[in-house]
């Protein structure tokens, strides 16, 4: 009767391991899944709304622009844009689910941006230190 206790913590022991594990790889998405979500959702042509540029002093603020420009974000990976910096840009890729990366032809180089994405708005900001105040361009559909 002594080694009942000890066989039922064992199995209880086990029990508990095995829900861990099972715990563990049934609720994250990969990071993968999640760029996929994300490229579903970035594809598409999306016109440029609003900016800002921080001046250190003031609240940041966003500012109106001229309509008619916009930046186009192929399923396959193409872009076009008629809209500086992003007017010589070829491709993208989304790196993560927090930075896209922008791709001049040929070996010109590459751009590295912070995005994000809510509801029909999408937001960039250069990941190098272009504005040290901070900056970022909002597009919306």
């Amino acid at each position: 009767m002594i080694n009942q206790p000890k066989r039922m913590m064992k199995y209880f022991f086990y029990g508990i391991i095995l829900l861990s594990f099972a715990d563990l790889g049934s609720c994250k998405k990969s990071s993968a899944d999640t760029i996929n979500n994300n490229y579903s959702t970035v594809t598409g042509k999306w016109n440029y709304a609003e900016y800002y540029m921080g001046d250190g002093v003031s609240v940041i603020n966003w500012q109106p622009v001229t309509p008619g420009k916009f930046i186009d974000l192929e399923a396959n990976g193409t872009f076009s844009s008629n809209l500086a910096p992003f007017n010589t840009v070829v491709n993208f890729q989304l790196v993560d689910s927090a930075h896209i990366k922008f791709y001049e032809p040929s070996a010109q180089g590459s751009h590295l941006y912070f995005y994000s994405l809510s509801k029909n708005e999408l937001q960039l900001s250069p990941a190098a230190p272009v504005c040290i105040e901070g900056c970022a361009q909002k597009f919306t559909r």
